[in-house]
């Protein structure tokens, strides 16, 4: 299912265009004495009729009407599927469920929180939080239930099911813009969810993780890490050079990453190994699980086997 570069040769809907030859009458040479007058006459009213109808039959001087060789009528154009809108007519706020959105939101004591909005075409939904490296003891992850509702052109309110405090959202190009709650006008720095993919896609997209094994070279070296978007692409660093790829989920917990393509710096000392054993991890695995609540991703080889482990980061 990763999205795969690839070049299409465009395809015409257009039938071709046939040289019509231009109507010509020409009379026979006859006596003029030899054809009756009536019968003269209405060989003229006849040119004449002919002449009208071709006239009414042009849109514009010198213009032909584009039609096959079998002359059945040009049918129109099929319009492509990048012209067709992505949000339904019949839901006004541009929700478009069922939908999933994800973002790392802002937090008091520790790096984030990893937020995750479903929703459902009956208003039901699940809103589930997940704490980066939270206070010892206290649970990395809960999920409450809740409903949805439009609140609003192309806004929804979120009430939880315990009747706590909710939020506000804008429908912005597909995601949801988190709405504060003294009713300030959004901005680019607004929390915004991105829309995730569904189907086996919608557990990793639009998350981000760091490599604890392999095990960091430290010093001047960066740390490892990866993100998983939720179009499909896949970025990071092995520690010394940034990456790209593709990536995409075939079935339930299955992983499939193309070849990465990156940079080419140097790396400082011992951190040679460390990106070596990382990139050779992404491109090697074949699956994954979650750990802990969401809070280790550990990466398996075809044959199900750990060959690298990952915990969630910015």
């Amino acid at each position: 299912m990763a999205p795969h570069s690839s070049s299409c040769t465009p395809i015409s809907g257009r039938a071709r265009r046939t040289a019509r030859a231009p109507f010509t009458a020409r009379a026979r040479r006859t006596s003029a004495s030899a054809v009756p007058l009536s019968a003269l006459l209405r060989l003229v009213a006849g040119f004449a009729l002919a002449a009208a109808l071709t006239a009414c039959g042009s849109d514009a001087p010198g213009d032909t009407a584009p039609a096959d060789e079998s002359g059945a009528a040009e049918a129109p154009e099929t319009p492509r599927s990048s012209d067709v809108p992505m949000v339904a007519v019949d839901d006004p706020t541009g929700v478009n469920a069922p939908a999933g959105f994800r973002a790392l939101l802002p937090c008091a004591d520790c790096p984030g929180i990893v937020t995750t909005l479903a929703l459902e075409p009956d208003g039901s939904g699940t809103l589930t939080r997940r704490y980066l490296e939270g206070e010892p003891g206290r649970d990395p992850a809960f999920e409450e239930e809740g409903r949805w509702v439009a609140d609003g052109p192309r806004t929804i309110a979120w009430t939880p099911a315990d009747g706590g405090e909710g939020d506000r959202f804008l429908v912005f190009e597909g995601d949801l813009v988190l709405l504060a709650r003294d009713g300030s006008e959004p901005t680019n720095r607004s929390p915004r969810l991105t829309r995730l993919p569904l189907g086996p896609m919608m557990e990793l997209a639009a998350t981000s993780w760091r490599f604890v094994d392999p095990e960091p070279a430290g010093g001047d070296a960066a740390v490892p890490s990866v993100r998983f978007g939720a179009d499909g692409t896949l970025t990071g660093t092995d520690g010394c050079n940034a990456f790209r790829s593709n990536w995409s989920a075939p079935d339930e917990q299955a992983l499939a990453i193309d070849a990465l393509a990156g940079t080419r710096m140097a790396c400082p000392p011992g951190a040679g190994v460390v990106a070596l054993r990382a990139t050779e991890a992404l491109e090697a695995a074949r699956g994954y699980r979650l750990e802990n609540d969401g809070e280790a991703l550990v990466l398996l080889d075809g044959a199900g086997e750990p060959i690298a482990r990952l915990r969630p980061t910015l």
